[in-house]
């Protein structure tokens, strides 16, 4: 799964902070949190926020879950690819 994530901009949320449950179970998380010593405002694209592997033949279900704490969390999906 890959996701946009933002750098620091004063009057914006740019905090990320996300977990996946996969089948029903967390399966991992991924938070970003810029700051004001931060220099770098861009928006970095194709950033890998999730990924497993070894998942049997069948069918999945991927459930990316904005969290609320300790801030209201930014989600920009960009893509994602299985195989």
């Amino acid at each position: 799964m890959y996701c946009i994530v933002p750098g620091y901009v004063a009057s914006a949320n740019t905090f990320v902070n996300m977990s996946f449950l996969l089948d029903g179970e967390l399966s991992g998380s991924y938070m970003s949190n810029p700051t004001p010593t931060e220099t770098d405002t861009a928006y970095r694209y194709n950033v890998s926020v999730y990924d497993t592997t070894g998942l049997k033949n069948s069918q999945h279900t991927l459930v990316m879950v904005p969290l609320l704490e300790p801030n209201a969390s930014v989600i920009l999906f960009d893509w994602a690819e299985y195989m």
